[in-house]
């Protein structure tokens, strides 16, 4: 879920944020769930560990699913390369 988040909160439109049904995130995430209702409680765990290392991801939860923000990325851009000795 972290990489998931990483790499699309930050391509999402400033000011156009994008909602994904709980259904959508059950095919993407929870084959190992048969009800929808379990896995969104996990699914709602997950995201709060998530979030604390993520900090910056702004997204809500709601009974209609999860609504993205454009968010930085939880990486700054480009680092110094590592010169090894």
């Amino acid at each position: 879920m972290y990489v998931w988040l990483a790499q699309r909160l930050h391509r999402v439109q400033p000011g156009r944020p994008q909602l994904v049904p709980w259904a959508n995130l059950h095919d993407q995430f929870g084959q190992g769930y048969a009800r929808v209702r379990d896995f969104r409680a996990k699914f709602l765990e997950t995201l709060r560990q998530v979030t604390a290392v993520y900090p910056d991801a702004r997204l809500t939860a709601d009974e209609q699913g999860v609504t993205l923000e454009h968010s930085p990325p939880p990486v700054s851009g480009k680092s110094e390369p590592l010169l090894l000795a």
